[in-house]
């Protein structure tokens, strides 16, 4: 999505965009983002919803990159474990019904 975005859209895109088109929470946006930068592979400027991606300068901060790493991994294994959960849950129990 930051290629498509930094390639078709002069960079421009918001956090609930890629948050849309990839099914994910924004928090997980935001750090995978972030995760990439430490990375060297894409560069973010803006504030807020509204961001600019353009490519990284490919220097990799690997303290900070693996500490991300760890942040958006647990989120995206929380996302997972719910999404496990709740396909296999009964109905009434999701909707907080009795049993009958």
């Amino acid at each position: 999505m930051t290629k498509y975005a930094v390639n078709n859209k002069a960079g421009k895109i918001s956090i609930k965009e890629l948050a849309s088109a990839t099914a994910h929470r924004e928090s997980a946006i935001r750090i995978g983002l972030e995760w990439l930068a430490a990375g060297g592979h894409v560069s973010i400027t803006g504030e807020g919803e509204a961001l600019v991606l353009s490519a990284g300068n490919g220097v990799a901060n690997q303290y900070v990159q693996k500490e991300l790493f760890m942040a958006v991994k647990g989120i995206l294994d929380e996302t997972a474990a719910y999404r496990a959960h709740f396909a296999k849950a009964e109905i009434n129990n999701l909707m907080g019904l009795e049993s009958t």
